[in-house]
């Protein structure tokens, strides 16, 4: 599948970084950054992460090595609280929070911004552009049962009236499943390859990943039956599925770009 070199292939790899799975009170899947920062030097990634405000706070020194291994920092919510959980007054809040504890840490005002779980409401967006942020990533143009069907939405980048640029997850065209590694585990990194040949690559990928993916925990038999179902294939294979992925993209002439890049 090599093809001629086609240098506007970009790649934007980005990391949710948060409590285990999102919903514990811990950070045992942290224990995988030694795997993470192997895949980054040896392809040379340029690495988004999307932080916790709660992170910031609790685990600094995680967020400084991931500075120190030339990740760019956006926000991913202030606690990562289930977001079907929280009322409009509360998600704003929860941005609030976030802020704070970024500007105390770095010192400035976000760039970017990712809602949990691809769940974003018109009063967020509008609230995001008010606050400064430039750049919204939680779209998923994608459906997902309970949370969101975006299957009408864009897949290319675009921008609200608001002047807050929105940049979608990627999506296999037509099909329109999420090019992420929690889906690559569940379907399989076989069957991506094969939708890959059938219905081609988007020109830009935002990639997205999280830190259980590269390290499961025990917590993983404490989620919803639903997300432990999810989570049972390939729970352990994800930095070998992800190194793949890595591989496969850079032999199809993709290069490595960081989120504000793509603006």
């Amino acid at each position: 599948m090599k093809n001629a070199r086609r240098p506007s292939r970009r790649l934007c790899l980005t990391l949710d970084l948060e409590n285990d799975y999102g919903r514990f009170d811990r950070y045992q899947c942290f224990s995988g950054l030694d795997i993470l920062e192997t895949l980054i030097k040896k392809f040379k990634i340029r690495l988004t992460t999307f932080v916790t405000g709660k992170v910031l706070e609790d685990r600094p020194e995680v967020v400084e090595r991931l500075q120190k291994l030339g990740s760019e920092f956006g926000l991913h919510s202030y606690s990562h609280t289930v977001s079907r959980s929280l009322s409009i007054p509360e998600r704003l809040e929860e941005i609030k929070l976030a802020v704070q504890a970024y500007q105390s840490y770095f010192g400035e005002m976000p760039l970017a911004y990712r809602a949990p779980q691809g769940m974003i409401f018109p009063e967020e967006i509008e609230a995001l552009s008010q606050m400064g942020f430039k750049i919204d990533a939680s779209l998923f143009p994608s459906f997902r049962p309970g949370l969101f069907d975006n299957r009408g939405a864009p897949t290319e980048s675009f921008q609200y009236e608001n002047g807050l640029r929105e940049i979608p997850f990627a999506v296999v065209p037509k099909i329109r499943l999420p090019i992420a590694l929690s889906y690559m585990q569940f379907f399989g990194w076989h069957s991506y390859r094969l939708w890959f040949r059938l219905f081609g690559l988007p020109e830009s990928i935002v990639y997205d990943f999280h830190m259980h993916n590269l390290k499961p925990t025990e917590d993983v038999h404490k989620l919803p039956l639903s997300l432990r179902l999810f989570y049972s294939r390939n729970h352990d294979k994800g930095d070998k599925i992800l190194e793949k992925f890595l591989k496969f993209m850079f032999d199809q002439d993709y290069k490595s770009v960081y989120l504000s890049e793509l603006i």
